[in-house]
């Protein structure tokens, strides 16, 4: 027997989980720390970069020291976004030059 999905051309389904399969987090995640925030976005860039010239800190020039571009910076805000689930705002932007500046307005829109 074939189950409609809610949506045209569905052909099968899966049955809902039942509730014993269903992991519910009754418990707050704890907000992340500028060092979280911090650390993160050092992962992050770390993984993209090419080479690892030097060690990333707080103090680390994202345009100068790392070599974004522009359209990287963006793409970096955009991950760092999703990730955090916050929206940052454009016009903080030219105040952010370093990984720490950075760590700090997301540290301040969460909280």
């Amino acid at each position: 027997m074939v189950r409609a999905c809610g949506y045209i051309g569905a052909a099968q389904c899966s049955p809902p989980p039942r509730p014993s399969q269903v992991a519910l987090s009754l418990t707050p995640q704890p907000m992340p720390d500028y060092n979280s925030y911090v650390q993160f976005i050092c992962n992050l860039l770390q993984t993209q970069q090419k080479s690892a010239s030097r060690p990333l800190s707080e103090a680390t020039d994202l345009i100068a020291d790392v070599g974004l571009s522009s359209l990287q910076v963006m793409e970096l805000i955009e991950k760092l976004e999703d990730h955090f689930d916050l929206s940052i705002p454009l016009n903080i932007l030219p105040n952010i030059t370093t990984i720490g500046d950075l760590a700090t307005q997301l540290h301040s829109l969460k909280h």
